[in-house]
């Protein structure tokens, strides 16, 4: 038996929308890659020679597969390999053993958008797994109350940057007092309802009574073509057109020169799985602005990071959140979070892979099931 195999079953998986799910699954792999055999499933290999995840995978796959070849060479996989399943509404099809990384509760979060069939498969996934992972602190300590589960396999891993912001913290402004006139911020996002990007747009119109030149850009790629279209015409029926954009998806390199360069980030979003955005802003150095929801502010608690915290819902307390990173100091709150850098620069995807190959060698039946040991606010997390 080859220990060390692993299926990696994409085949629910498209990399050109989930971005997250996927850089995840992705940065993982790549540490994973060092120590194991990555046999990658795809749903189809014609629509894979086009994919922005191509190169990556194939630079780290011994071998790829489309799902219907997947299919007849699955019975030599069943009982000596281990499936890594990367989202939870995607269930083992090839092996006896899996390992599911479950992100977010948006099934249950976002009642609107997921239906009572989608939350069972979510329900039936976890259940049917031989283990869960996740990366993010309220999914751990709420999937079995939220979702009305009982998992006996459930262990919690760090979330390391997908992208490394942290290259930019020594460049921030030096100014005390920026002039506001020249201020930029982002918030980077599929445009999704969740995500409520309608806020910034109906805070920016009293905004701008003050401070007409201030930009909010939001990058992110079109989730359904008519909710883009309301996000511009909203835009243009408060008047801010010309103070928020909407580039779409832009590659790793201009994301990267958007945190270079912006003046701070704001995060309206209504359901999370934990702060990413957060976490890249605050590695960048910037100030930052969050929705107030309880998946973020567990994972901010996990590192210790400040920022402003603001109801999304209310259009004045969002307004509030805009004027606070204009008028903010930014040296003084890029002091506050040198312990959230200093943790968050300690993630690393290696230490990911470390936890996954423990479990390996568990489901390998080569050592004890692992016990996970967390302090309570989420952080310094160890198998032993």
């Amino acid at each position: 038996m080859d220990n060390r195999k692993l299926i990696i079953n994409c085949v629910k998986l498209p990399f050109g929308s989930t971005l997250g799910v996927a850089g995840f699954l992705l940065n993982l792999c790549v540490a994973l890659s060092r120590e194991c055999e990555l046999i990658f499933v795809l749903k189809e290999i014609d629509s894979f020679q086009n994919s922005p995840a191509r190169p990556s995978i194939e630079k780290m796959a011994t071998e790829i597969y489309s799902f219907e070849e997947a299919s007849v060479l699955s019975e030599n996989w069943k009982d000596k390999c281990i499936e890594i399943l990367p989202h939870h509404f995607q269930g083992s099809l090839f092996c006896d053993r899996s390992i599911l990384i479950c992100h977010d509760l948006h099934a249950f979060d976002i009642p609107w958008k997921y239906n009572d069939a989608i939350r069972e498969e979510f329900r039936q996934n976890l259940i049917t797994a031989s283990a869960v992972v996740t990366e993010f602190p309220r999914t751990y300590y709420r999937v079995e109350e939220i979702a009305g589960i009982t998992l006996k396999n459930l262990f919690m891993v760090e979330s390391p940057l997908m992208m490394d912001t942290s290259i930019f913290s020594g460049k921030r402004s030096k100014k005390k007092n920026p002039q506001p006139e020249n201020l930029t911020f982002i918030f980077p996002a599929q445009l999704q309802i969740h995500k409520n990007h309608e806020s910034l747009i109906r805070a920016l119109s009293s905004v701008k009574e003050k401070y007409n030149n201030v930009q909010i850009i939001c990058p992110g790629s079109s989730f359904k073509k008519d909710y883009t279209e309301k996000l511009h015409e909203l835009a243009r029926e408060f008047g801010v057109e010309n103070n928020i954009t909407f580039p779409g998806r832009i590659t790793d390199e201009e994301l990267l020169d958007l945190y270079d360069t912006c003046d701070g980030v704001i995060i309206p979003s209504m359901a999370e799985g934990g702060a990413y955005v957060a976490f890249e802003g605050i590695a960048a150095g910037k100030p930052v602005a969050v929705n107030k929801i309880e998946s973020s502010e567990m994972h901010l608690m996990a590192v210790g990071a400040e920022v402003i915290w603001f109801d999304s819902e209310n259009v004045s307390d969002t307004e509030n959140a805009i004027i606070n990173l204009i008028q903010i100091n930014g040296e003084d709150w890029y002091h506050r979070n040198s312990i959230a850098r200093d943790r968050i620069s300690q993630m690393t995807w290696d230490k990911v892979a470390a936890k996954i190959e423990i479990l390996i060698s568990w489901l390998n039946a080569e050592r004890d099931r692992p016990t996970l040991e967390v302090n309570k606010d989420g952080w310094n997390i160890e198998y032993i």
